[in-house]
């Protein structure tokens, strides 16, 4: 989207995160991460990163233990990247950090 124009641009790329929804999402200096989300109803545990100057789309191989599939929740860039998950409305909210 440019905000001057006010104007959106589709990004064509070969790989991408595909259509999905209810994930988090935080701004790098020159990346984005996408991580988690829902695709066809099922929770995901993908982590992506979209590069901004190339405009291309890159899936996250990561290595130790990984965040279970997860969608409403929240990822802030920090020291590590701080994913909050709130469940559901009875549950009280989990908040994990893991290193990059």
């Amino acid at each position: 989207f440019d905000t001057m124009s006010k104007t959106w641009t589709p990004v064509k790329t070969k790989v991408s995160p595909g259509p999905l929804h209810s994930h988090a999402a935080c701004k790098l200096p020159s990346s984005m991460l996408v991580f988690g989300g829902e695709r066809d109803g099922q929770p995901l545990n993908e982590l992506w990163r979209f590069h901004f100057g190339t405009e291309c789309w890159e899936r996250l191989q990561t290595e130790g233990i990984k965040p279970h599939p997860r969608s409403e929740s929240v990822a802030l860039t920090v020291s590590d990247l701080l994913l909050h998950e709130h469940q559901n409305r009875h549950s009280p909210p989990v908040h994990r950090r893991y290193r990059g």
